[in-house]
């Protein structure tokens, strides 16, 4: 019965060591777990939108890119030509485009000239009017005699008299000279105004019709160049609200590199969390209660098997001695002081078994209430010490400790006071200030910080000021510095600077 007692808990101690094995992989990632925890407060909406606005600014800058190129394609069209020349001009090519239809018509016009011819003025031109008059005063004569002759010899000196004058009103008339000096002067106004345009701009001079049509090509490039330029100036435009807006996402997370940093750091926790999930619905409460020490069962079983091996050799003997001697009374006592045994392996195993299982209950409570139970204090040095170092170490919380100590999150080693390097020292007593000012009261005063960083190294400003960063989304942060390089990681972590 003990040797059957002590397989079954050698069997369980089989099981133990791989539930030991579980609780030091759980009790890892629960130290990652810790590690990783400010990365819980982000989601894929915060990739969504990461990548959205990312992909926004590089679409913007492609635009941008192709606007210039555009806008260099239209300035080479103009080939050096003088654009302020072409601005100054642009009502006078116009003026000369307007006028490229009149001056063809005035350069199409026939070289002829016609005069009016004057009707002669001789004697026979002069004697009519004189006769005309003679006719009317004979008429006048004869009518005073009553007789019609008299009328009709007045009419015919009226007309007689009349004829010179009419012929004069309804002479040929005079034709114009087409190639008379005002088309002249208008024909040079126009080709100078070209000559002078097409000088400005830098055209070569050639004929009128010719150089207008070039002055127009040049207005028209212009023209587009100027729309070129719009569209540049909005491209870019474009881009710098795209690159803002970018730039103001990632200074929530301390930079692009926080936030591909914060990403990674967010799909490690679930990774984490999930494996966590995993082994703790493996563990069984009721198994767990039977859990016993591998050591010292493996100890107790081959124990319990020698002593077996006893027994049987001495139930050889008793047997051999029943043989020999049935009626004897030690027969008895043998087999009494076997039952005896029997009972007294089974009672300490039982007692053995129950004294396991209590340390085990209580080892396993403290471990839960160490790490669940944290103070604010402890927790919030432990989150500030993590930035700082870049994850590399955190405060431990053991309360049955003496001493401050740090746990090293890569190797899982736990280092005191003592074992610190000054530069460590430096990052664990900012980082229980920073936590104590969390906790000092519910108004929470500034925190006043004066040059606390100078004597360290440039890895561990940045560390700090990221971790500082992070202080100041609850409590504000005022921080005085001489040192440049501080002053410049303090921006870039999103402080507000005040040079006096």
């Amino acid at each position: 019965a003990e040797t059957e007692a002590c397989e079954k808990v050698r069997s369980r101690a089989g099981l133990e060591k791989e539930r030991e094995k579980t609780r030091e992989t759980m009790a890892e990632l629960e130290e990652q777990e810790r590690a990783l925890s400010y990365a819980g407060r982000y989601g894929e909406e915060d990739r969504r939108r990461g990548a959205l606005l990312q992909d926004a600014f590089e679409r913007s800058d492609r635009d941008a890119k192709a606007a210039e190129k555009d806008y260099e394609a239209a300035e080479r069209l103009l080939d050096g030509r003088d654009i302020p020349a072409v601005y100054r001009h642009m009502d006078d090519i116009g003026y000369l485009n307007s006028q490229r239809q009149r001056y063809r018509e005035l350069n199409m016009r026939p070289k002829t000239r016609t005069e009016e011819k004057p009707h002669a003025s001789g004697r026979k031109g002069g004697l009519l009017p004189l006769a005309g008059i003679i006719l009317i005063a004979a008429g006048a004569v004869l009518t005073v005699y009553g007789t019609m002759a008299g009328i009709a010899v007045i009419v015919a000196g009226a007309v007689a008299a009349a004829v010179p004058f009419l012929r004069r009103r309804v002479g040929s008339p005079r034709n114009t000279d087409t190639s008379g000096p005002d088309v002249r002067k208008e024909l040079e106004r126009l080709e100078r105004l070209a000559d002078r345009v097409a000088e400005d701009v830098g055209i070569e001079r050639t004929s009128f019709d010719t150089c207008v049509t070039s002055l127009n090509t040049v207005r028209d490039l212009v023209h587009a160049l100027e729309k070129a330029d719009r569209d540049r100036n909005g491209e870019r435009a474009k881009r710098d609200r795209a690159k803002d807006e970018l730039d103001l996402f990632y200074s929530g997370f301390g930079g692009e590199e926080g936030f591909d940093r914060a990403m990674k750091d967010m799909d490690s926790l679930k990774d984490v969390r999930a494996r966590l999930s995993a082994l703790r619905e493996g563990t069984n409460a009721s198994e767990q209660a039977a859990d016993v020490d591998p050591e010292k069962a493996e100890e107790d079983y081959s124990s319990a098997k020698n002593r077996l091996n006893g027994l049987s050799e001495e139930y050889g003997r008793t047997a051999q001695a029943l043989k020999n001697i049935e009626d004897d009374l030690t027969v008895e006592d043998a087999i009494t002081e076997r039952s005896l045994a029997e009972n007294r392996v089974y009672s300490a195993a039982k007692e053995w078994a129950s004294l396991m299982l209590q340390q085990l209950i209580l080892d396993e409570a403290s471990k839960e209430m160490y790490s669940e139970n944290r103070p604010d204090v402890v927790m919030n040095a432990d989150r500030f010490l993590s930035l700082m170092t870049g994850g590399r170490y955190g405060m431990a919380s053991d309360p049955s400790s003496d001493d401050l100590m740090v746990r090293d999150l890569v190797t899982g080693d736990l280092k005191n006071s003592k074992q610190w390097s000054t530069g460590l020292e430096d990052q664990v007593k900012l980082s229980l200030k920073m936590a104590v000012s969390l906790s000092l009261s519910a108004e929470r005063p500034p925190v006043i910080l004066d040059d606390v960083l100078l004597t360290s190294d440039s890895g561990r400003k940045a560390g700090a000021c990221e971790a500082i960063a992070r202080l100041s989304r609850d409590i504000q942060v005022i921080y005085f510095t001489c040192d440049r390089e501080t002053r410049d990681l303090m921006e870039g972590a999103g402080a507000r600077i005040i040079a006096v």
